[in-house]
């Protein structure tokens, strides 16, 4: 070094003196670490560096590794892979994401519009080459936020995929904000559909999040600011299973409700429907999953369910079904019904699907007149004649949709029947004692979309 870049003046002999020491120091340094890999071996050092960096060696160089490593040169086709997944690459991105945003920001027209993508496909590289990392997505959902509110107006669209994100991560209080950024933008104005499809969603993932973890400090939140805003409410899918009297308070308080999705997580009986009396007149959507309920819910929804249009309930106890005059789609599936005469009521009614039942010839007396409207009729696995099914086709005359699949009891009458209706346009059938020949045959004169296939 004095040889080639310093002089033999004291300035220079110090620097020259500084340099040695920071060379002897990182000599020793090197010395120490090279120690400790010795002991760990070169091995498992390589294998390790490879899961960090995504350089991955051959396996005759690891090989060479653990037999002859002091001897061993790294040379360039040691290398088998060279994996996109690493922590530096996703840093990388990151900042080049982070930079082409904030340059997206102070853009106008279609520069800012291009400097967005570039900024998104980088914030989205950044996701895959660290899935499921709460950090990355949290960066992400918060740039896609500043740009739905970088404009004259809010960029919905933008604003629910960010929020989609926050919830993915469970990031309460970034969905908070959310919440409290949109009643503030619109206070004073009419809030639009996609406004308060939004603040639904917000709201959904808070009583998620405030059941599973008895917040007192969300509940007082929902109260406060999400109430007006929850119109549809799923609870469903709770890991594990939770008690009624933990959702109970938070459905109570939804007095904007319209559409109501409970599965048997919830634990939801009979009694649990009487103590939400007050909020069944406003609801027009009612989803039921697997819950213990029986003829005594049904009598309720008869008497306070003024506003009932769609009704789904599967795989509860039940033998009478609900008719609420103002029904359009009746589904219960994988109950216990025995009569559905009742229905005649519903002079609405457009879909009708009651599969595997207990319904014969009997429980459906009386019935078929009402059903003139029908587009819909699924019959699956109960035990109905050729009579009935010929009877209400000749009333349904709007049928677009007929599924009789596992119907034992039918013949190739129904088929022959089948071809004279031409507003059908789909037929399952599969699992019924039809003959290939009829089958055959109605494929020929019909329009409609055959399904004999079980599979």
């Amino acid at each position: 070094y004095s040889t080639n870049f310093y002089c033999d003046c004291e300035p220079c002999a110090l620097r020259n003196q500084s340099t040695l020491k920071v060379q002897d120091d990182l000599m020793n340094k090197f010395g120490i670490l090279h120690q400790k890999i010795r002991l760990c071996g070169w091995a498992k050092f390589f294998s390790r560096v490879g899961e960090l960096t995504g350089v991955q060696i051959t396996d005759e160089a690891i090989r060479e590794l653990k037999e002859n490593c002091d001897s061993f040169v790294f040379v360039l086709p040691d290398i088998a892979e060279l994996q996109a997944t690493t922590k530096e690459m996703t840093t990388l991105r990151l900042a080049k994401a982070h930079a082409l945003h904030y340059n997206s920001l102070n853009a106008l027209g279609r520069e800012r519009t291009r400097l967005f993508r570039m900024s998104r496909d980088h914030f989205k590289k950044a996701v895959n080459d660290a899935p499921g990392s709460p950090k990355v997505i949290r960066q992400y959902a918060s740039a896609l936020k500043e740009h739905a509110y970088a404009g004259n107006s809010i960029d919905y669209k933008l604003l629910a995929e960010s929020l989609h994100k926050y919830c993915e991560t469970k990031d309460i209080e970034n969905v908070k904000s959310v919440i409290l950024s949109l009643i503030i933008k619109h206070q004073g104005k009419e809030v639009t559909e996609e406004c308060a499809r939004i603040l639904n969603k917000a709201a959904h993932m808070l009583i998620h999040e405030c059941i599973t973890t008895h917040s007192d400090v969300l509940v007082k939140f929902i109260e406060d600011k999400c109430r007006p805003w929850i119109r549809r409410l799923e609870l469903t899918k709770f890991s594990p299973a939770i008690h009624p009297e933990r959702a109970l308070p938070i459905v109570k308080m939804c007095t904007a409700l319209t559409v109501l999705s409970i599965d048997a997580t919830t634990g939801f009986d009979d009694a649990s429907f009487v103590a939400i009396g007050h909020i069944l007149p406003q609801l027009t959507h009612i989803e039921l999953s697997g819950l213990q309920i029986t003829d005594a819910t049904t009598a309720l929804f008869n008497e306070c369910c003024t506003s009932l249009v769609n009704l789904q309930i599967w795989g509860s106890p039940i033998s009478v079904p609900v008719a609420v005059p103002t029904l359009e789609c009746f589904d219960l599936s994988d109950c216990m019904l025995t009569d559905v005469s009742s229905l005649s009521a519903c002079k609405n009614l457009r879909e009708l699907v009651v599969l595997r039942n207990q319904l014969t010839d009997a429980s459906f007396a009386g019935l078929s007149t009402s059903l003139s409207g029908l587009k819909v009729l699924v019959l699956d696995g109960n035990g109905v004649s050729d009579s009935l099914v010929i009877n209400l086709l000749d009333h349904a005359s709007h049928l677009e949709v007929l599924s009789i699949a596992g119907c034992t009891h039918l013949t190739d009458k129904v088929l022959v029947h089948l071809a004279t209706c031409k507003s059908i346009k789909i037929i399952l059938l599969y699992s019924c004692p039809f003959s290939t020949e009829a089958i055959a045959q109605l494929r020929t004169v019909s329009n409609a979309s055959l399904d004999d296939n079980p599979g």
